[in-house]
């Protein structure tokens, strides 16, 4: 790993060249190393730099006891990302994924304390999984909503080339052809149209309808935990452009509106070009 003093000084560079005030960090090992982190947001402090910063990738969870979160929120933290993946321990086991669901909740609990923003990222439809399993899932996740976490994304197992899964499913023929078409395939996650999926006990239109129903009702739940967000929500429908969506749920939104929006000024800039010809 780079030396702190490194990442912070080219912190401090970009500031000064580019006027950034918002910096993303894409490593899923950032806070693996409790010294580290606590050393970074302790030169944050030190060389008295404002910015906010995010963890947008998904993080462990190891590190991050309620020490720790303080020291990130007071170093400008604004963002983190959980990967607990299930709320299945079965689905745990079978994909190695070690991680302790208990702990994961403690540190969630702190940092919802220290008012910094939290998602999770959960996976249903492995190939192994079963009803009980994806249940395990959904319940964690509106567990989570009740808690007061701002927002969740629930996606369908695809394999990637290179896991075990991958090969286990090439070998048995499920995945036909691997060519461009395939790769394309491997976006669906962010896909609530389609519902191709790998379950050997669970249809694809079940899992989709799996992962509609799980975040709508996440969103109900979040909703009525934290009432002060259906004026952000109202905001995405209303605003002005420059409002900043608070979850996933509000960005797609107001994406929405804002291509609306965009249309609708055309079509009648259009129409008023057509009028003054004519």
């Amino acid at each position: 790993m780079r030396s702190v003093e490194d990442v912070v000084s080219e912190i401090e560079d970009n500031i000064r060249r580019y006027k950034v005030n918002s910096i993303d960090f894409y490593d899923l090992t950032a806070i693996v190393q409790k010294q580290w982190i606590l050393d970074f947001t302790k030169e944050i402090k030190a060389r008295n730099i404002d910015v906010v910063w995010q963890l947008p990738s998904g993080t462990r969870s190891e590190s991050l006891d309620e020490n720790v979160i303080s020291s990130l929120s007071q170093a400008g933290c604004e963002f983190l990302v959980y990967a607990p993946e299930s709320g299945s321990e079965r689905t745990l086991n079978m994909i190695k994924k070690r991680v302790n669901l208990d702990n994961m909740l403690l540190s969630i609990k702190a940092a919802l304390k220290n008012k910094i923003v939290v998602k999770v990222n959960f996976i249903i439809g492995f190939p192994f999984e079963k009803r009980i399993d994806i249940a395990k899932t959904l319940l964690m996740m509106w567990r989570l909503a009740l808690m007061g976490v701002d927002d969740c994304n629930v996606s369908a197992f695809t394999p990637y080339p290179g896991s075990e899964l991958f090969d286990e499913l090439n070998e048995e023929g499920a995945l036909g052809p691997i060519g461009d078409n395939y790769f394309e395939a491997l976006i669906t996650q962010f896909d609530f149209t389609f519902a191709k999926t790998f379950c050997r006990h669970v249809s694809s239109l079940e899992i989709l309808m799996y992962r509609i129903i799980g975040m709508a009702i996440f969103y109900v739940l979040s909703y009525l935990r934290v009432p002060s967000r259906s004026f952000r929500l109202l905001k995405c429908i209303t605003g002005p452009s420059s409002f900043q969506p608070g979850s996933l749920f509000e960005q797609r939104i107001f994406d929405a509106v804002s291509r609306r929006s965009a249309k609708q000024k055309t079509t009648q800039e259009e129409s008023a070009a057509a009028t003054a010809v004519v």
